[in-house]
Order: structure tokens, then sequence, then C-alpha cells
């Protein structure tokens, strides 16, 4: 699952219903973690129902984790997490670094 770009993401809206979306992240320690505005719908969905599904882009390779997701603060409170996710995704480092974004979130999805 680490080796790849682009990961979809699936929560529940306020109402019930679902909503997938794309996300980008990484997976340190047995964790998957992704950044997330607090303003987005994933990351208001996810404050509301911690449960979601995460799942490779494609069907050839099929691999689908379920489980929570935790808000663990703003960026600047993650250097570890925040510079993997910029060495991973160039167009991520002058959103997240060097002070970090302090409106952001990242988040992690347990076992």
């Amino acid at each position: 699952m680490a080796p790849a770009r682009t990961y979809w993401l699936e929560t529940s809206n306020l109402d019930g219903s679902p909503h997938a979306t794309p996300v980008w992240g990484i997976v340190l320690d047995d964790r998957f973690y992704i950044y997330s505005e607090r303003t987005t719908p994933k990351s208001r969905n996810l404050a509301q129902d911690c449960r979601a599904v995460i799942h490779l882009e494609g069907g050839e390779e099929v691999v689908i984790v379920h489980g929570t997701f935790d808000d663990l603060g703003p960026p600047g409170e993650l250097p570890g997490v925040i510079k993997a996710l910029s060495s991973k995704y160039d167009a991520m480092e002058d959103a997240l670094t060097p002070n970090g974004n302090q409106h952001g979130v990242a988040v992690v999805l347990g076992p």
C-alpha cells in the first residue's frame, strides 16, 4: 500500500450518505496518514464519524483497509509525518513547510 501515489478515502457525509474522495497519504509505522484542511468535507465527515475505508486507486492490486481516523493536530506538531509527505509529494512542500499550515490537520488511520 505504501508505494501508491493516490488512494480513495470513503467517509460518511453528515446526513449519512457516502462520500468518496481521492487523497494523498503515507504509511509510517503501520499507520496510514493523510493531511487535510479542516474545512473540507472529508475532515468534517471524519470529525463527526471517524470510521472510514481507504483503498488503492486501481482494481488490479486490491488493498482495502477499514479503520478509524484520529485528528493529530496541526502539521507543525508532526514534523516526521510532514517530512514524509513532503518527500513523497513535492507539491505539498510549499503548503506544509517550513512553518506548517496551522489550519490543516494530519489524520491517521489506525488498526
